[in-house]
């Protein structure tokens, strides 16, 4: 991979690890804080829905820029509030509004990661490459995950305070280290590179021709016409417009977000299961750790994964065997090492699942969509996720754990149906097969 490609990931690498380690901190942070377990849930809830509301906005905004500031500008928003963090420990400062407003900021500024990611990939990385770097990706994301857990067990012991630290240098790290657009000079704003300067417009939707008024004036070469830049509402509908209308990013982003329901729901349930029951913490801790380890290994074979075999066939018997796994656990979960052995195996075709889809949106979106049809993409995810952290625990007291986990896996058998039957998710051809959507958004309007 190129060296513009090696500086993203360790940047968002660096970005992910801090925020493992935010997930983790800061509702124990706040706690201690305010000495409120109800205060500590709401501040985390705040970051949360502000996470998922900033998806509707983040891509169009990063489109109408360059990814490589903005993605720069997002780790340094971060940065800045892990430093807030540290000081409103330092001074004991107690008030939870204060704390989630920091939190909500430093949430916000997160939801450029993915967006700005995907369009540095689009513009730096071949076709060819694509599911490799999906993979990548995928790693990186699952690394960061398993380390963030048990570093901020560590940091903790020595304070509340060193955590936030280690997340502000992390930031600090990925702000320092963000990628430049090696094809560009300037910003990199694609209105920019292609046209130049854009002129002001004086009256919203005015189209400005220059009208000489004497001999001389004539001579001069006429002023451009202008269109004026659509609104941020309007981007925000193309995005969404984009996906709906496309069956392949309509049904990836659908399969996905099913899928993802169990992916949360199910680990949930049995680590529920497990604390009731009084299962060993260094157990509980070990099977927790099974999943991400999963997906770390298995993220090492799913870009060969990506060269071989076609995007809906990888899909289906990736997503296959996840949920085969999943179900799995329904007899084995009364054993924590069985399970474990299970969560592990079934994890392992995650990363040939997330790298299809990944490679699929990046090969067929036009560079200058791609921030929103990414955050528009992720929007279903982002909505059903809440109802599996949320519906694992109803499931567990409704039905018991065995129930509750045969319960939470419909969801990623409903989205294997769902690719099954439908022909243009299941006939989705090789990565070096696809060409992009046909435009149905331009650019951000410029003169001409």
């Amino acid at each position: 991979m190129n060296p513009t490609f090696r500086r993203l990931i360790v940047t968002i690498f660096s970005n992910e690890f801090a925020g493992s380690i935010a997930a983790v901190a800061i509702p124990l942070l706040v706690l201690e804080l305010t000495g409120s377990a109800a205060q500590a849930g709401l501040v985390a809830a705040v970051g949360g829905v502000g996470f998922v509301a900033s998806q509707f906005f983040s891509g169009a905004i990063t489109d109408r820029f360059s990814a490589f500031n903005v993605l720069r500008l997002s780790s340094l928003v971060q940065a800045l509030a892990a430093g807030v963090l540290l000081a409103l420990v330092v001074f004991r400062v107690d008030q939870a509004a204060i704390l989630a407003s920091v939190v909500l900021v430093a949430a916000l500024a997160s939801s450029f990661d993915s967006p700005s990611e995907h369009s540095i990939v689009k513009r730096v990385v071949p076709q060819a490459d694509l599911g490799k770097a999906a993979s990548i990706a995928q790693g990186r994301e699952s690394l960061a995950g398993l380390l963030g857990g048990p570093a901020t067990g560590v940091l903790l012991m020595a304070g509340a305070w060193l955590p936030m630290a280690v997340m502000a240098f992390f930031h600090s790290l990925a702000t320092a280290l963000a990628p430049r657009d090696p094809h560009s000079e300037g910003d990199g704003n694609l209105a920019s590179r292609a046209e130049g300067c854009r002129t002001p417009v004086p009256e919203a939707g005015a189209s400005l021709k220059a009208a000489p008024a004497s001999a001389a004036e004539s001579d001069a070469p006429p002023m451009p016409e202008v269109t004026p830049a659509p609104s941020l509402a309007r981007e925000i509908r193309e995005g969404f417009a984009v996906v709906w209308n496309d069956a392949g990013l309509r049904g990836t982003a659908l399969i996905g977000a099913f899928a993802n329901v169990t992916v949360v729901a199910v680990p949930l349930i049995l680590l529920m299961s497990y604390q009731r029951a009084g299962v060993d913490a260094w157990a509980i801790g070990l099977f927790a750790s099974c999943a991400g380890l999963g997906v770390l290994v298995g993220s090492t074979f799913a870009g060969w994964l990506t060269t071989r075999l076609t995007l809906g066939t990888l899909g289906i018997v990736a997503l296959a065997a996840f949920t085969a796994g999943q179900g799995l656990l329904w007899a084995v979960h009364g054993n924590v090492f069985m399970a474990g052995a299970v969560m592990f195996l079934s994890t392992l075709a995650l990363p040939a699942f997330n790298s299809a889809i990944g490679a699929y949106t990046t090969a067929v979106t036009p560079e200058h969509l791609m921030g929103r049809v990414v955050s528009a993409s992720g929007v279903p995810g982002m909505i059903l996720m809440p109802l599996g952290a949320a519906g694992s625990g109803i499931l567990l007291e409704a039905l018991g754990p065995s129930a509750a986990v045969a319960s939470a896996t419909a969801f990623s058998a409903l989205a294997l149906v769902l690719i099954v039957a439908t022909t243009s998710l299941r006939t989705l051809p090789r990565l070096d097969e696809l060409t992009e959507l046909s435009p149905v958004a331009e650019p951000a309007a410029h003169a001409h």
